[in-house]
């Protein structure tokens, strides 16, 4: 089919070609913006297929054609010998990282580039997209991890134009057999972003992670699936009176903290003094969208026990002064400057939850909950218990009931029967700045969920506490030193004292860790019993 386009006047031919020749080299990306139009016009009314700039000492040709496009290509001369490349489409490659590749293919080292060299690339390029605030810190600690992960995958010497299909499906097959399939997929998927990005740099735009089969991964591991587990009132209020035996103030309220609020444990150790409105009184946090996983704000009322966490947390920071972090609310106990730690919130809820206070069914996709208590489960408690709680103490629908949940836990509140969403909330609904309207409803919600947990804290008894995971550990570490001490007087029986000096540091059954370090361990000992049971029978 013939184009339906008008064919321009000679006026605006000769203008569009003034407009072109004006711009010299080197090229902006305005000057290329500039040339697409008027090239356009000029193609449209000669009838050529593309039409050319040129940077010579950059040794870069720049290619319009009717469609729009402008693509970079290298140009060395016929009389070089150098085979001229494509390096990629405007503006996915700026002008400026055209040249670059273009001046380092004439002085011959690109094509030599390694993995190992793109990673290298691709990790700046990632580190001046978090300085510039397009990632955060969270997300560029989570990014540059797997890049260093797959360094182990690739040798130092391949070079990256040379990499085939099959040596990245070799690579994929590796990770297969070495990740668990949830990490697998997504070292799959960074070596896909990573190809995309480099490609155009270092392989002449052959990416060959595009020709690979989008499933090949997936299709071969079993992906991960949201754990099914929870917990209920009473393990919830013998973790939030267990907690209190912890050795340090910080730990007490942080755990404390995320129960009473259902934040995220990344909410804990983010939140700032900044962010309340009022340090003496405070009565609502604002998180900024910065600081969300769902990258929107979210105002978090601030309930009498919660104000009474950050009054002592407020207390503790201005008896110790400036030797601490004055940013952050909670710390970590063994270094003040820092934030509290994720990881130590974990370990806390382990130690100090009830040991049986998981419910539901473990599938063998989950990976929360496999071994025992897990942070998600005090906030799947909160919504679950502000939810029901609406419904039975405060006379709210289920609808009602629902929606509030979501908006106290920060989840996205998609459509519902009852027209309680709003598509258009964002642009034309201020009602929560005018009358509270939102923040009260998750005030409402929160202090409900706060007294029940109180409540049931202040009817706890001795006799009712349930063995906790530090209980356990401490058995079993119990047990295991027990265990040790046993065969020791065992061994000191059969060899007697200078015997036993001998034996303990030797090395038996042509193993190459020695009977003081084999000891230590279950397996060890079993071997150890073999091997004098053995002796005294000979």
């Amino acid at each position: 089919m013939k184009s339906t386009q008008k064919k321009p006047s000679k006026a605006e031919y000769d203008d569009a070609i003034s407009k072109w020749e004006s711009f010299e080299p080197p090229y902006s990306s305005s000057h290329i913006k500039s040339c697409v139009t008027a090239a356009k016009t000029i193609l449209a009314f000669t009838g050529k297929p593309n039409i050319s700039k040129y940077e010579i000492t950059n040794h870069l040709r720049i290619v319009f054609n009717k469609k729009g496009e402008a693509t970079f290509r290298t140009h060395f001369g016929n009389k070089t010998g150098i085979k001229t490349s494509k390096l990629g489409v405007y503006p996915e490659l700026q002008p400026r990282v055209a040249r670059d590749i273009a001046t380092s293919m004439w002085k011959g080292d690109v094509s030599l580039k390694t993995v190992h060299h793109a990673i290298d690339l691709f990790e700046e390029d990632r580190k001046r997209r978090n300085k510039n605030g397009k990632l955060k810190d969270s997300t560029i600690k989570t990014y540059l991890s797997r890049t260093k992960k797959l360094r182990y995958y690739f040798r130092e010497k391949d070079v990256f134009a040379n990499v085939k299909i099959i040596d990245v499906e070799n690579v994929l097959d590796n990770i297969i057999a070495s990740e668990t399939g949830n990490y697998a997929n997504e070292l799959s998927d960074e070596i896909k972003r990573l190809w995309k990005f480099a490609a155009s740099k270092l392989a002449d735009g052959n990416n060959v992670t595009s020709k690979i089969a989008v499933d090949y991964v997936s299709s071969r591991v079993n992906r991960s699936k949201a754990t099914k587990l929870y917990t209920d009132l009473d393990s919830i209020a013998q973790l939030y009176s267990n907690v209190a035996a912890a050795t340090s103030l910080h730990q007490v309220n942080a755990v404390r903290f995320m129960v009473l609020t259902g934040v995220r444990p990344i909410n804990v150790h983010n939140l700032r003094w900044d962010w309340l409105d009022c340090e003496t009184y405070p009565t609502k946090i604002t998180f900024p969208d910065y600081a969300m996983k769902a990258n929107r704000e979210f105002i978090l009322p601030v309930t009498d026990e919660v104000r009474k966490i950050l009054n002592l947390q407020r207390d503790w920071r201005n008896n110790v002064g400036v030797n601490c972090n004055q940013q952050h609310v909670f710390l970590k106990p063994r270094n003040l400057k820092d934030a509290f730690s994720v990881r130590s919130l974990d370990k806390l809820i382990k130690d100090f939850s009830p040991v049986d206070c998981v419910r539901g069914a473990l599938n063998e996709q989950s990976i929360k909950g496999r071994n025992g208590a897990f942070n998600t489960m005090c906030r799947k408690f909160a919504k679950s218990n502000i939810k029901g709680l609406l419904v039975t103490k405060a006379n709210k629908t289920l609808g009602e009931s629902t929606y509030i949940s979501k908006l106290v836990l920060h989840h996205a509140c998609g459509k519902s029967q009852d027209g309680l969403n709003d598509d258009m909330a964002e642009h034309y609904d201020f009602s929560d700045e005018l009358f509270n309207v939102e923040f009260d409803v998750k005030l409402e919600g929160l202090r409900l969920h706060e007294e029940s947990i109180l409540t049931k804290v202040n009817a706890l008894t001795h006799s009712q506490l349930r063995p906790t995971g530090l209980g356990k550990k401490k058995e079993l570490r119990e047990r295991e030193n027990s265990a040790k001490d046993e065969l020791r007087r065992y061994i000191r029986s059969r060899l007697g004292k200078r015997g036993y000096t001998s034996f303990i540091n030797s090395y038996i059954l042509d193993i190459s860790t020695p009977v003081n370090k084999l000891i230590l361990n279950g397996e060890g000992r079993k071997l150890i019993h073999s091997y004098l049971n053995n002796a005294q029978a000979a």
